[in-house]
């Protein structure tokens, strides 16, 4: 029996045994769907100026705190072996604080008004974020088929290195930029900080999903 053919099988065993576990994988998933939705609206947040949308970005991340909180459940009452469990808390946790984090950039952009000549590196940020929130679902998918990763983490590390330096040129921008008050240069700063963070939360659950599948293996 081949690795993958054998890992396959474990998987299977592990994921879906019973309905708390059924609860969990598909909990998980709807989880990591909410945060990409939710970075897709980012996207349109900034390009579009569409305030309206910031509400719709603080929903998802309420309603990703009652997926988390439900998984979370069906973990402490034993879905899995012992084994799993905190790796796929730290999981599930990881992809919350992203959802937090994508929480801020909006809460922050109705705060700064975001200059012109920031406006597309700052669109140009969330849009790769939106394509590693989608390639973290889809390796997500690829784990419960047992098969490898590697294409989905060398995707997400190349677009992570690609935010990497955006956000420098938006720094060296920055220091050109007046502000009228402490405040408003304050909340621009947060801004900034927290849209290039979702990225590097992205890749570090990419790499919680990477080590799960090595440990079964």
């Amino acid at each position: 029996m081949s690795k993958k053919h054998g890992l396959e099988i474990m998987l299977k065993r592990l994921l879906g045994k019973d309905s708390r576990e059924e609860q969990v994988v598909d909990g998980i998933r709807n989880h990591l769907r909410l945060l990409y939705d939710q970075c897709c609206l980012l996207v349109k947040l900034l390009k579009d100026e569409d305030v309206v949308l910031i509400e719709r970005i603080m929903d998802i991340e309420r309603e990703g705190d009652i997926i988390r909180r439900r998984v979370f459940s069906e973990l402490f009452e034993g879905a899995f072996i012992p084994y799993m469990r905190p790796h796929l808390y730290r999981f599930v946790e990881i992809c919350d604080r992203a959802m937090d984090t994508v929480e801020d950039v909006a809460k922050y952009y109705e705060l700064a008004q975001v200059p012109s000549n920031l406006k597309e590196p700052a669109v140009s940020i969330a849009e790769m974020t939106s394509s590693m929130a989608e390639l973290l679902l889809i390796a997500y998918d690829t784990f419960q088929k047992g098969k490898d990763l590697r294409d989905q983490m060398l995707a997400i590390r190349v677009y992570e290195k690609r935010i990497d330096d955006v956000d420098h040129t938006i720094r060296l921008e920055m220091k050109n930029i007046s502000v009228t008050s402490f405040w408003e240069g304050w909340w621009l700063g947060e801004l900034c900080r927290s849209l290039s963070l979702v990225s590097d939360i992205i890749e570090d659950a990419m790499d919680v999903l990477s080590l799960i599948q090595v440990s079964l293996r």
